[in-house]
């Protein structure tokens, strides 16, 4: 896959060179520099809209098909690219894309440029953008202000102008971006056919005060989700992916429910590692309040995962019209899902495979939450943010508050989960799980029954699918093998 990057104005394609070792591997990745900015200094007099429109157009003609990601203008050329008739770009992520143009925004904007204002007012972003562009910063300043004056006598993006725009287009917005008004994101969003908007509480507008890693997981986060689908169910939209094709309503499929802080994204290449190992279609989905699915609209209670289990999950196989049987892996709170899914929906299940799962809560699955929100309040899980955008915090206290009520200190669902079950199990679990003990795996094989097998996973904690993929890939493929589920 050929992805463009495009940094914005005042920047240069030095800003993007960061990302590279995060996502080379996975793609062909261009820079595009904007003339007048960087190593095009000299093409300063062609820094207009009309211009660079022209000269993007020019360059991608000679690569072919590709995704583009564009940092604040560069997330506007994408887009007016594309509104004026380039049919190589197949969609477009943005962040810190501007889109509230007027004559009034434009004087606002090019007030800010001023040299000595933000050698005062802004001396981090003077400091940077002085290293980046040296004597050349003042002729810069001036041509991007009489840049943004003409754009605000003349936006090209609107809310009636996008509408023609039939790519996905994914526009990320930080919570901290003093520049870029999420009103005004949103409303061209809504305009926008195959869009989505995608909140990061803690980024700022400058694209050089970014921690690469999490720009580059956002990216790839966005660019995933382009080909997701969505299913409305009767008071939420869930995203969920397709892996290979459903051809029949009698072969297996692989059903995957993610963890208690997780997505479809958060599940890496696992998933289609696994299914194109055993030859069987798959099917990734996020629950409600959960990734690019719709925020959660109910308080959580501690029958949380039972709602999921018997109301969510059934609606969801039923509203994409999943006819066939199923092989259930779930993750931590999804193995838990997939116990009591099953409990109700045996008929429908010829596998169950659980990593984590838990049975019951245990004083080290309290230990582990109350270490989750040390790791919350020391800023260290601010990665999920890429993941779930603005919903992050409340998903996060969701879970982490659930675990440590006193209703949940006493929740177990031995008597709501499958027992004696007539089809093959694998309950796996890492021999260095933070959130439980190994006690979860030998009471969970004893209430499935005969066909239910443990595992310990050496050198794994809570994630074995991540921490030993190619161990736990073999070994479900195995024991489904054993079983007599695979052609």
């Amino acid at each position: 896959m050929n992805l463009i990057l495009i940094h914005g104005a005042l920047g240069s394609s030095d800003e993007m060179k960061p990302l590279l070792p995060y996502i080379s591997k996975s793609y062909t990745v261009y820079c595009y520099e904007i003339p007048g900015h960087g190593t095009r200094k000299d093409e300063l007099n062609r820094f207009s809209m009309r211009d660079i429109i022209e000269d993007f157009n020019q360059y991608t003609a000679t690569i072919g098909e590709v995704y583009v990601f564009g940092f604040s203008l560069g997330g506007y050329l994408a887009m007016a690219a594309s509104l004026y008739g380039n049919t190589t770009i197949k969609g477009v992520v943005t962040l810190g894309t501007k889109v509230k143009w007027s004559e009034k925004e434009a004087l606002k904007e090019v007030q800010n440029l001023n040299l000595e204002f933000l050698k005062t007012n802004a001396t981090p972003f003077y400091t940077y953008l002085q290293n980046l562009h040296g004597d050349h910063l003042e002729k810069l300043c001036e041509q991007t202000g009489v840049f943004m004056l003409e754009l605000g006598a003349n936006p090209i993006l609107t809310p009636e102008t996008v509408s023609s725009i039939n790519i996905p287009v994914r526009m990320g917005r930080g919570g901290k971006d003093r520049m870029v008004d999420e009103e005004s994101t949103c409303t061209l969003v809504n305009n926008l056919p195959h869009a989505f908007y995608t909140e990061i509480p803690n980024f700022p507008h400058p694209m050089g005060f970014l921690k690469p890693t999490l720009v580059a997981r956002f990216l790839e986060v966005q660019l995933k989700s382009m080909h997701y689908h969505w299913a409305d169910l009767p008071k939420s939209r869930l995203a969920y992916s397709i892996l290979g094709t459903i051809t029949d309503e009698v072969s297996p499929v692989c059903l995957f429910l993610h963890e208690g802080l997780g997505s479809i994204a958060q599940w890496g290449d696992f998933p289609a590692k696994l299914t194109s190992r055993l030859g069987l279609p798959g099917i990734v989905y996020e629950r409600e309040g959960y990734g690019f699915s719709s925020p959660s609209s109910l308080p959580r209670t501690e029958r949380y995962l039972h709602e999921f289990a018997w109301v969510e999950l059934p609606q969801f196989i039923e509203t994409i019209e999943l006819k066939n049987p199923l092989i259930l892996i779930g993750h931590s709170d999804g193995g838990s899902i997939a116990l009591m899914y099953a409990s109700k929906n045996s008929d429908r299940v010829v596998a169950l495979v659980t990593m984590a799962a838990h049975l019951y809560n245990e004083e080290i699955t309290v230990a582990g939450i109350i270490d989750a929100k040390k790791a919350w309040d020391e800023g260290k899980l601010k990665g999920l943010e890429v993941y779930h955008g603005a919903k992050t915090s409340k998903l996060f206290f969701d879970w982490n508050d659930t675990w440590q009520t006193e209703a949940f200190l006493k929740w177990n669902i031995s008597n709501d989960s499958a027992r004696n079950v007539d089809f093959a199990s694998l309950i796996i679990q890492g021999e260095d799980d933070q959130y439980g003990s190994s006690n979860q795996v030998l009471d969970i094989v004893q209430l499935l029954g005969e066909q239910s097998e443990g595992l310990m996973i050496e050198q794994a904690g809570h994630s074995p699918f991540i921490d030993q993929e190619e161990i736990v890939v073999d070994e479900i493929v195995a024991f489904l093998n054993e079983n007599e589920l695979l052609d």
